[in-house]
C-alpha cells in the first residue's frame, strides 16, 4: 500500500536515510511559555543538518540555512523536545511550506509526514536550483494542557 508520498517519488518499499537530514531540538518549556495561539517563535528552537561541510549555514539557530548540492537530493526533518522525560512534553512538525524565493521543492518534493516509511519523521525532495524561505510549523503539548502551535522562517539552497 503506497502513502501520500508515493506521488513525490519517496520510496515505499522500505525504510530510507534521506540524503540531508534535519534535526530540530525545542526547548519545549521555554518555547510554551510565550504567547499563547499560533505564533512566531524567536528563540528556543536550535536546527542543524548533516551538511555543514556541504555549504549549510546557521547551525543551532532556528535559521538554518541548509544547502543541496544537486537537485534530487532526499531531505528528512526530525523533531524533539530538549527536555523530554523531565516534563513530559511531547513536540511535532504539523507542517512545511514554502513561503519565499524559489521552491526548491516544486509541488512534488514538498515535505510531507513520511508515515513510518523512514528514519526520519518527514520527507521532501529538492527538485530543482534555486533559494527559498519556508515555514516549518510544530505543535507542543504537555498532559494536562492545551497543545499550543509555533512557526518559524528558516532557508534552504539547492546548487546545481
Amino acid at each position: 500500500m503506497k502513502n501520500a508520498n508515493s506521488k513525490k517519488g519517496l520510496s515505499q518499499d522500505a525504510a530510507f536515510d534521506p540524503n540531508i537530514i534535519t534535526n530540530i531540538a525545542v526547548d519545549t518549556s521555554y518555547v510554551y511559555s510565550q504567547n499563547t495561539g499560533i505564533m512566531y517563535t524567536g528563540m528556543g528552537i536550535y536546527m542543524m543538518d548533516n551538511n555543514f561541510n556541504g555549504g549549510s549555514s546557521s547551525e543551532g539557530t532556528l535559521e538554518l540555512n541548509t544547502t543541496v548540492n544537486s537537485p534530487m537530493q532526499t531531505m528528512g526533518y526530525n523533531v524533539f523536545p530538549i527536555d523530554n522525560g523531565v516534563t513530559g512534553a511531547t513536540v511535532a512538525i504539523t507542517g512545511v511550506q514554502f513561503s519565499d524565493g524559489t521552491n526548491i521543492w516544486t509541488d512534488n518534493g514538498t515535505p510531507q509526514e513520511s508515515n513510518g516509511t523512514s528514519t526520519c519523521q518527514w520527507l521532501g525532495r529538492a527538485m530543482q536550483q534555486g533559494s527559498m524561505t519556508y515555514q516549518l510549523k510544530i505543535v507542543i503539548g504537555f498532559a494536562g494542557l492545551p497543545s499550543k502551535f509555533y512557526y518559524w522562517d528558516p532557508f534552504a539552497t539547492c546548487n546545481a
